[in-house]
Parts: structure tokens; C-alpha cells; sequence
């Protein structure tokens, strides 16, 4: 069944939950040399080594996406931001407010941002199963469009393995890294309950497909991915 509008919390919710599996894919890929080392431990060790820096990262990559989700148009956060003077010591916390668009909206935000430093100070990072398990509050506000929705979850994710890349100074992506991770985040976004049925023998194009629901957001789904990388090639 075709879906034209996505909750959103629920958008909200899955992007901060892809910078975080972006960010950490890569810290993993830096320092996971096969010594037998759990991934847990590994994960724990990270949290810590970069515990507080990861507010920076966070807002240096999801304040440009988070704000195009919530607004009609950057220049209306232009504006915004002019009126309440923002300037190189700006607080992040205000920058994120700002972004967010509204006060329920940054609090979805923060709350997701709670639980998934809590998952990784456990050494873990969540899979879309137990993201989904996990029940919220619908928003009173305007749900976002599907393909908006799409390309907000897609910059989160590939945004915040950059960071982790230029954090770690990594040699560069990972495909398969990536391609999981797009499946992790449409799973988030665009189901209710974990996927059950994949199919018999099912190869990369037909598990994007089942993610993406229907044939209108795969496209989506593709072609900003293929423009995440060509925009992140050039910088």
C-alpha cells in the first residue's frame, strides 16, 4: 500500500538514528583490525574516545538537514537565524532548536538522540528491528512527504559516515557499508514492524525494492543516494 506522508517523529527519528549508524560504520571500519576484539567492546571504546566531540558532529551534519525537513524554505531559517543573531558562538543547542523548526520537533529530536548514546554506551548500535520495537508519540505536526522524508534519512546516514571518515582520517567509503545502510535506514522509515519476508533467494535490487515499498521511492531512494555521492565526491 502506497504511502504519500510519513509521521513526523517518525521521519525525525530515523535520521538521527542514521547519523549515528553512519558515524560509527566508520569508526568501526578504522579501528576493527580482526584482533579479536568484540564488537561491543569496540563500540564502548568508541563512545568514549569521542564522547564530547560527537555534539560538533552531530550538529555540523544534521543542522542543514534537519532544517530542510522542517522548513518550507532555507530562507525562512535564514531569516530566522538573523533575527536571533546567530554567529560563530552561537550554543549548539540553540542552532539544533532552531532547526527543528519547533519545540515538539527538537524535543523527538533530543529524545532520539538520548536513546541512541545510551545504545552505543552499551556498545551497541541499534538495529532497525529494535528501532522499530520501540513505541513514540505521533506528532501533532504536519507529516513530511514521502520523497523528502527519503532524502533527509539518506544525507543523515551518508552525512554522518563522512564525519566519521574525516574524524578518523579513513581512506574513503565503504560500498557495501553504505548499501546496508540505506536498506537499515528505509527500513526505519518506511515500515511499522521489522520486514518478515524478504523473499526466496533475494539479490541487492529486489531487497531496495521491498525497503522502499514501491517502485516511486526506490527512485527517490537511488537517485539521492547516487547525488550523495557525487556531492560528497566534490567536497
Amino acid at each position: 500500500m502506497r504511502i504519500d506522508n510519513v509521521d513526523r517523529h517518525k521521519t525525525i527519528r530515523s535520521m538521527v538514528r542514521g547519523f549515528f549508524e553512519g558515524l560509527f560504520s566508520a569508526l568501526i571500519e578504522k579501528v576493527d583490525n580482526g584482533n579479536g576484539e568484540s564488537r561491543s567492546v569496540i563500540v564502548k571504546r568508541l563512545i568514549m574516545d569521542n564522547y564530547e566531540n560527537i555534539a560538533g558532529y552531530f550538529t555540523q551534519a544534521m543542522f542543514p538537514i534537519i532544517a530542510r525537513v522542517n522548513y518550507d524554505s532555507l530562507d525562512d531559517l535564514s531569516s530566522k537565524m538573523k533575527e536571533k543573531h546567530v554567529g560563530d558562538h552561537t550554543p549548539l543547542k540553540l542552532l539544533m532548536r532552531m532547526a527543528c523548526g519547533s519545540k515538539e520537533a527538537y524535543e523527538c529530536m533530543t529524545a532520539e538522540y538520548r536513546r541512541q548514546i545510551e545504545s552505543l554506551l552499551c556498545g551497541h548500535i541499534e538495529t532497525p528491528a529494535e528501532h522499530l520495537a520501540v513505541e513514540f508519540m505521533p506528532s501533532s505536526l504536519a507529516p513530511v512527504p514521502v520523497p523528502q522524508a527519503i532524502r533527509g534519512v539518506v544525507r543523515s546516514m551518508m552525512q554522518g559516515y563522512v564525519v566519521g571518515i574525516r574524524a578518523t582520517d579513513g581512506s574513503g567509503f565503504q560500498q557495501r557499508t553504505i548499501l546496508r545502510m540505506m536498506i537499515n535506514g528505509m527500513h526505519t522509515l518506511l515500515h511499522d514492524t521489522e520486514i518478515s519476508d524478504w523473499g526466496v533467494n533475494p539479490d541487492l535490487d529486489d531487497i531496495y525494492r521491498i525497503v522502499s515499498k514501491d517502485g516511486e521511492n526506490y527512485e527517490v531512494l537511488i537517485n539521492e543516494m547516487n547525488q550523495a555521492y557525487e556531492d560528497l565526491a566534490n567536497t
